[in-house]
């Protein structure tokens, strides 16, 4: 009895110390993914961002100010309220709050790409215009 006891005894312990263990190590592949999801999304960021600050130059060189252009503007301050708030859930560690601002801010600065390039094809046609 006494044997079996301390078998019992040293068996508890082990399991004990297994589970620790792959608790520890669970845990530490969720903080791994959750740094590898925090990276991904601040390289995400960061090309967001660098796509903003291209074409802010463009709608400001646009005249004489048209509604597309206007609304470009618009949008693009929009895309960067955006990605601010995405860079502030990053932080916050919400990540899925996070890249869905990511998104909107990647749609609006295309959308603001877009009307951008549309306005200044606008505006090259009419200038050949024959008059």
């Amino acid at each position: 009895k006494e044997f079996s006891a301390t078998v019992v005894r040293y068996a508890d312990a082990a399991t004990a110390v297994r589970t620790k263990t792959e608790h520890n190590a669970a845990e530490g592949r969720k903080t791994e993914k959750k740094e590898s999801i925090r990276k991904e999304l601040e390289r995400d960021l960061e090309k967001t961002e660098q796509s903003i600050r291209e074409a802010k130059p463009k709608t400001e060189s646009i005249l004489p100010a048209t509604p597309a252009s206007t609304e470009a503007v618009k949008v693009l301050e929009n895309a960067e309220q955006s990605a601010v708030k995405s860079r502030v859930k990053i932080e916050t560690d919400s990540y899925g709050e996070a890249f869905l601002l990511q998104q909107e801010s990647k749609r609006k600065t295309e959308e603001a790409k877009v009307l951008i390039e549309a306005d200044t094809r606008i505006k090259i046609k009419k200038n050949r215009l024959p008059l």
